[in-house]
């Protein structure tokens, strides 16, 4: 009978250690109970463990570094997500920022050299996002406020509405998003020139009979202001447009996915519509069903404003002034 022969493969080989000292063998056998190993698992171990490269170890900075790179990897992708044409990639930041060091900003994104703080400041205008988030790695990676109310009523909240953002960018779109909705909740997102920063704000307003007496006179203000808006947005170059937005859809583009503010628009169940033009307009009273009880709600605050000296005398003004331009 042949001898069973094991493959080259499964040789394992072995070697005796010769004179190891007796109180070595002593604490290698402590070890070995404590660990819940036989003495030879114990010794197999510790060899491992001393011939095996050493763990890299990273610096407080290289770690801060890395983590900055991934935010700035994760804002680009977001942002190139919601581009319709060809992707941002780091030079096209750099040119953006006015670096001629394209190499510099591409190490950035890399992870091998951290931007400075100022630097993080501007990275974070540009993409729109907010320092915190990208400097900290705190919060949302945008900007999303609520509760937000209305400043004055007709031109008044017009002008407030066209205010330049804080490097004194000009307003270049209003979004106006009705939640498709009983409550008609409205959330208003307003775009700028050089800037991809969005000022996305959930307002108090319910633009439906899901209110009481404050809140129909709040909506009775609204409906002043979207005339005058109206009167004025074409002479101002700025895009004024109107949405029906399931509340799912910004349940997952802002709370699930985090993702840039305008995917709203993406989003295929955000429909767009001309309500913000109309609810105001008696002359188009009847003509359209944007919602469910929209004319019984338009009759409501119609009656309301009929009733308000201050709106009627605002309305008045309103059609015998001259548009409002940017810097009225």
């Amino acid at each position: 009978m042949k001898p069973h022969i094991l493959p080259k493969w499964c040789v394992m080989k072995k070697f005796q250690v010769r004179n190891f000292p007796d109180d070595a063998y002593f604490a290698l056998e402590q070890l070995a109970n404590e660990n819940q190993r036989s003495v030879e698992g114990e010794a197999r171990y510790a060899l491992l463990k001393w011939i095996a490269p050493p763990e890299q170890v990273y610096s407080g900075e290289e770690l801060y570094r890395q983590e900055v790179s991934g935010r700035l990897n994760t804002v680009l992708r977001k942002t190139n997500q919601f581009r319709n044409y060809k992707p941002l990639v780091p030079s096209n930041v750099a040119v953006e920022l006015g670096i001629e060091d394209l190499g510099l900003v591409a190490n950035w994104f890399s992870g091998d050299v951290l931007p400075s703080f100022t630097e993080l400041q501007r990275l974070s205008k540009l993409f729109g996002c907010r320092a915190d988030w990208l400097i900290h790695g705190e919060g949302d990676v945008y900007e999303w406020n609520s509760g937000v109310r209305m400043h004055g009523t007709g031109r008044a909240a017009v002008k407030h509405l066209l205010r330049p953002d804080s490097d004194g960018n000009k307003v270049t779109d209003i979004r106006l998003l009705r939640e498709d909705s009983d409550i008609g909740a409205l959330l208003i997102l307003r775009e700028f020139k050089n800037t991809r920063y969005v000022d996305a704000f959930w307002t108090n307003l319910h633009v439906s009979e899901v209110i009481g007496a404050g809140g129909e006179s709040d909506l009775a203000d609204f409906f002043v202001t979207l005339r005058a808006l109206y009167k004025s947005f074409v002479k101002l170059d700025v895009n004024v447009k109107g949405y029906l937005m399931p509340r799912s859809a910004y349940k997952q583009i802002r709370e699930e996915e985090q993702a840039y503010p305008l995917m709203l628009l993406k989003d295929y169940r955000v429909n767009e519509s001309m309500w913000w033009e109309d609810i105001w307009d008696k002359s188009q009273r009847g003509k359209f069903n944007y919602w469910k009880g929209d004319e019984a709600l338009i009759r409501r605050i119609e009656d309301a404003i009929k009733r308000n000296k201050r709106l009627l005398d605002e309305i008045e003004a309103i059609k015998n002034s001259a548009p409002l331009d940017h810097d009225d």
